[in-house]
């Protein structure tokens, strides 16, 4: 076999598998008495060792074999699951996880991987103790009954020989030609059958083919080859056949069906991220110039040419929707994997935690849901260190001693909400200000003078913890901040909440996708910006009567609200602050905080395509990429998250 073609294949669906596998233990670990899930984990284990073993990676077929042996001495034993034994199963996914990876990049195990290997082995072997009585049941190959019908003329001497004969393509009187062979056959030794059957040799319902099995003291297959060969007769095939074990038989049947499956899957035309990401370029670049084109048809007014760009435009937009719906990926890749992390993390701290994940079925851009994971996991760890207490603080609370964590996904227009929800001790306000005062931020009096909310934003400050030692989920100074900035890159935002006792809940919003985006073009002193349409709540005209100061800051009376206003020329500096009038509005959305930015002039909507900033302008926090505007000149995105009020 080319194992070669088979590779990326194996990678894909052993990936798939110890997701499942993953999944399955971890409810095992709740319910170690029930075999249905102990029977789904040793059929994904015995799939990966067949795929491993029929591409030629040895040693991750025989961890998967011992792997299977552990599995197998568990559901005999027909006792709960022992923890040591889902502990060591665990160990062996992560390192078949490694190792996949390896062979993904087209690396070979290294010394380091291969002691972990034999470590692994030998902790399998020393809880397993494989007897006779546990050898695997004997059952026929080819398709279950050859044996059945073989066995009994078998003698200690004996050999099974399957003989496929092929007749010449103008043969006459087929089942004559088939009765000699049958009837030499018959001399040399013992016809077990025939397939098709003989009634139906004699009557000549078979074309041109019919195989033997023969049971015969003669072990020489040359010379049988020879007693069989006659006229007539184009092609002989002989080969032993030897029963085979279940085991065999199984690892017959997984690699017979994951080369089927490799043949299915080649009629699929496979295109990678990298090309999804050029695609996508190009049909931004497309979208710009949509827009272009209907502006100068809507200039020159020939009917004819408006008529062109208007089904261009159209087939524009179509395009623009497949290829983002090929990039579309359904958030379980990476939802399924925090489970695990959760309760590793929980295993760690002695802690006993459900953890809930919701929105799985939700689809969005990969390379969004990729860079989302990172961020995602550290919220989650920050909860079970930070937030679920230890099964008998919250006794002593009077909680239940099983923590809860919930993972929610939701779709809202063009953005994506995740929530992270626990029931722990929520933040430690008290805490949190006097590392504040400790770290120099501000004194005593300061700091004792500030709302909840605004010291929820000192830990968003790099370098900022409140754990009192060092462990390997917290108290290295590498925390919320790195959430923040991790999400604003993706142009989202972050926001969190808490309540004393009851727990916390972190949210971020996304775009569903990163590449096209649709906008509010606004001026300001004859430029032109894009704001992200998905942030604005409503377009107003403030009047002066609804302007208020308080601590020299200008508010607007707004809808029994109270909203900060800022002029966007004097915000990017482009004109100084000469007072706050009237004027047309936006009331945006910036991390739940609402902000009324006063504009000259509403230009239109327009889909754009981000572009990353230049170095020049890249440390500037007020913008968040650029594009191209109708007109073919350059345009910036305004940052809202980042305007200073």
């Amino acid at each position: 076999m080319d194992t070669a073609k088979y590779i990326n294949l194996f990678v894909a669906e052993t990936r798939e598998h110890l997701v499942s596998l993953n999944q399955a233990l971890l409810s095992l670990e709740k319910k170690p008495d029930e075999s249905s899930q102990l029977d789904e984990i040793f059929r994904s284990m015995h799939t990966i060792k067949g795929m491993a073993a029929s591409i030629g990676l040895d040693f991750i077929a025989d961890l998967t074999h011992k792997g299977e042996d552990l599995l197998d001495k568990m559901r005999r034993r027909q006792t709960a699951a022992a923890s040591e034994e889902i502990d060591l199963i665990f160990s062996v996914l992560d390192f078949l996880e490694e190792a996949v990876g390896l062979v993904a990049a087209g690396k070979q195990p290294d010394q380091s991987l291969t002691q972990r290997c034999r470590e692994l082995v030998g902790q399998i072997v020393g809880l397993t103790a494989v007897t006779p009585e546990a050898a695997p049941a004997k059952v026929a190959s080819n398709g279950g009954s050859d044996f059945k019908r073989i066995n009994p003329l078998k003698t200690d001497n004996s050999h099974v020989f399957k003989i496929r004969i092929l007749l010449e393509q103008d043969v006459s009187l087929k089942s004559a030609r088939a009765f000699l062979i049958l009837h030499t056959l018959e001399r040399i030794g013992r016809v077990a059958y025939t397939v098709p059957e003989r009634h139906d040799l004699e009557s000549e319902k078979f074309d041109r083919g019919f195989t033997i099995f023969l049971v015969t003291d003669q072990e020489d297959q040359e010379e049988l080859k020879n007693d069989v060969t006659c006229a007539d007769v184009e092609d002989i095939q002989i080969e032993e056949v030897r029963e085979e074990s279940a085991e065999e038989a199984l690892e017959r049947k997984t690699i017979g069906a994951f080369v089927q499956l490799a043949q299915e899957k080649a009629k699929d035309v496979k295109v990678s991220v990298a090309r999804l990401d050029s695609l996508m370029n190009l049909v931004g670049e497309l979208v710009v110039w949509r827009e272009r084109l209907k502006q100068l048809a809507v200039q020159n007014g020939d009917p004819a040419i408006q008529d062109g760009v208007d089904k261009i435009a159209q087939i524009a937009s179509d395009l623009q929707q497949e290829v983002l719906t090929a990039r579309l990926v359904p958030m379980s890749e990476v939802l399924d994997r925090f489970p695990r992390v959760v309760r590793d993390a929980a295993k760690g701290l002695g802690k006993e935690i459900d953890f809930t994940v919701q929105g799985r079925e939700l689809e969005m851009d990969r390379a969004i849901l990729q860079m989302l994971s990172e961020p995602v996991i550290h919220l989650l760890r920050n909860a079970v260190d930070h937030g679920i207490e230890l099964p008998h603080q919250r006794k002593q609370a009077g909680k239940s001693q099983l923590g809860s964590i919930t993972l929610t996904a939701l779709k809202q227009k063009d953005q994506v909400l995740i929530k992270v929800v626990d029931d722990g001790q929520g933040f430690d306000l008290e805490r949190i200000r006097r590392k504040v005062i400790d770290n120099g931020h501000l004194t005593a009096i300061q700091a004792a003078e500030l709302a909840d909310q605004q010291l929820y934003e000192y830990l968003l400050l790099p370098g900022f913890s409140t754990a009192d030692k060092v462990s390997e989920l917290s108290g290295r100074g590498v925390g919320l901040d790195v959430v923040k900035r991790r999400i604003e890159e993706m142009g989202g935002s972050f926001a969190m909440d808490s309540r004393p006792g009851q727990g916390s809940v972190f949210t971020i919003t996304v775009p569903l996708s990163l590449a096209i985006i649709r906008t509010l073009l606004i001026s300001a002193d004859d430029q032109t910006y894009a704001v992200p349409i998905t942030q604005v709540k409503e377009i107003t005209n403030i009047k002066q009567k609804a302007l208020k100061t308080l601590h020299g800051k200008r508010l607007l009376q707004f809808r029994n609200r109270v909203i900060p206003v800022v002029r966007l020329a004097s915000v990017i500096g482009l004109s100084p602050e000469t007072g706050i009038g009237e004027g047309p509005a936006l009331i945006v959305d910036r991390q739940g905080a609402e902000l009324a930015l006063l504009f000259d002039s509403m230009i239109g909507q327009q889909e754009i395509v981000v572009k990353p900033l230049s170095r020049f302008v890249k440390g500037i926090k007020t913008f968040s990429g650029a594009t191209i505007g109708r007109e073919g000149r350059p345009m910036l995105i305004l940052d809202l998250n980042n305007i200073a009020v």
